[in-house]
């Protein structure tokens, strides 16, 4: 940021008039209001003195950071004007700037990179624009009446209140809990599943249990769920076209069984069956113990008690057909080949790549995965980020990762040692995921589904076979995204749609 921001912020900040700014920087009253206005440019000794204030000030940096998010949200840095106005509006944005410290500090802590929500940018621009050009008022016409000054002043400090509604983290809450959880249910999820580590021994306990009684009834196939249900629960369970494509039609809610009758559709795949009958068992049998979990985290919400109690649900299904250490010595045996954990455990590709991100127990741990799915339009439906490595939230990622590369090759499995600009190295893994039809000509549900793993960790992955790292041949050189990649010379590099 110039100097100018910094003078104005510094003002703002210490509550100085300009007299008593002039006194801080040993200058006239009238040379500091020219300084101010930016009809003389800063001279050496004032800029010593900001650039001193500015590394010491704790503030100043959680106000940087904040512009960063708002250039972030309108795709653009921010013009010299439109920063001095920023600080100008300093006393009305305290409250979402603490917020977003919070933020940053809790990502610290759980190594996760949380985005804010993403309220439209042009409701954003506007407000900045607005808050330009009623500060540029208050700084460049000195004649303004008592009264005029005072008008502008309401309506600067009315669109900084819009500008902070805006930028508070969670798209538009003005505050999160006391335990510092997020309000909004997906990061919330998030939350609670990185301070576990991704793995909860209680729910491995309880699947274990789960498999037990379900194996009276033979193997723990579909037959033997359906028949728990039926037989011991006294559920009936029908078949029924177009009952439910895919587990996420639960929409918020957990699994319900409505007057004791659970009805499923017979188009489904085999995994998707056990996985949909195991959830409504789990949901049956495991009511108290999930509660009990669930109470513990004190959703701030109703919304994120649902959602939380549908990830935990998801968790123990996947406990159930992948046994933590059966998984971990198969994995382990051979090197992580998904489609091979795949067809010895009957799950899916992507089933697998959700559960081996619960290998982390400090004990018995496996290789530490990020994971990332986005749909075909490049929109993130979930992440679980690693460290060293942030995954987007509300803009797509670097066009050459793998995650977008799955989408342009079906049916195969794209690998991939990508160097980043600090020289940090990940592989990534991705596939190109498909949901069974409904029926035939029916639309096909696709996913992209990528793991990723810190280079460190490649000999214990088949993955990496073929990649070379002393071979600059090997390496794919990416960015995080193309708004803040410094590899400016990449053919790849794509920019946002500024509008009209």
């Amino acid at each position: 940021m110039d100097d100018r921001t910094l003078l104005a912020f510094m003002a703002q900040d210490q509550g100085l008039t300009t007299a008593a700014l002039a006194k801080a920087l040993d200058i006239s009253a009238p040379y500091t209001s020219l300084l101010l206005s930016g009809r003389r440019s800063i001279p050496a000794k004032v800029s010593w003195v900001l650039q001193a204030y500015a590394g010491g000030s704790s503030a100043f940096k959680a106000f940087r950071l904040t512009a960063e998010q708002i250039e972030q949200h309108v795709r653009r840095p921010l013009t010299g004007a439109e920063q001095v106005a920023f600080a100008r509006v300093w006393p009305e944005l305290r409250g979402v700037l603490t917020a977003l410290q919070n933020t940053i500090e809790a990502t610290q802590e759980t190594q996760i990179v949380r985005g804010m929500g993403a309220p439209p940018r042009f409701e954003i621009a506007t407000a900045l624009a607005s808050v330009q050009s009623l500060s540029q008022i208050l700084d460049e016409e000195p004649d303004l009446s008592l009264e005029q000054r005072q008008l502008f002043t309401v309506n600067l400090r009315a669109q900084a209140q819009t500008l902070t509604r805006l930028l508070t983290p969670e798209g538009g809450e003005n505050a999160s809990e006391p335990s510092g959880h997020s309000l909004h249910p997906n990061r919330y999820v998030d939350q609670v599943f990185a301070a576990h580590a991704y793995c909860f021994d209680t729910l491995e306990q309880e699947a274990d249990l789960l498999v037990r009684r379900a194996r009276r009834h033979g193997p723990l196939g579909t037959y033997a769920l359906a028949e728990r249900l039926t037989s011991d629960l006294g559920i009936d369970v029908e078949w029924v076209e177009q009952a439910g494509m895919a587990p996420s039609s639960f929409s918020n809610r957990p699994p319900e069984i409505q007057n004791q009758r659970l009805a499923l559709d017979p188009s489904l795949g085999q995994a998707q069956l056990r996985f949909r009958l195991a959830q409504y068992l789990i949901a049956q049998e495991c009511e108290r113990q999930l509660e009990e979990l669930i109470a513990a985290e004190a959703p701030p919400n109703t919304a994120c008690h649902y959602q939380l109690k549908k990830a935990l649900i998801a968790y123990t299904a996947g406990a159930m057909f992948m046994p933590y250490t059966a998984l971990l010595e198969a994995a382990e045996t051979h090197r992580y080949d998904i489609d091979w954990l795949s067809r010895h455990f009957a799950c899916s590709f992507e089933q697998v790549c959700h559960r081996l991100l619960a290998l982390r127990r400090p004990d018995a741990g496996g290789v530490p995965f990020g994971m990332l799915r986005v749909s075909p339009a490049g929109q993130t439906i979930s992440r679980i980020p690693i460290p060293g490595l942030a995954l987007p939230d509300r803009f797509p990622a670097c066009p050459l990762w793998a995650a977008y590369g799955a989408l342009q090759h079906p049916r195969e499995t794209v690998t991939q040692l990508a160097e980043f600009p600090d020289g940090e190295r990940f592989l990534f893994i991705g596939r190109l995921c498909e949901g069974p039809r409904a029926h035939f000509g029916g639309p096909r549900r696709l996913t992209s589904l990528m793991l990723a793993c810190d280079w460190a960790y490649v000999d214990r992955l088949i993955y990496a076979d073929g990649h070379d790292p002393q071979r600059r041949a090997s390496l794919t050189p990416v960015g995080h995204a193309c708004v803040t990649c410094p590899r400016a010379d990449c053919r790849s590099r794509t920019q946002p749609y500024q509008g009209d």
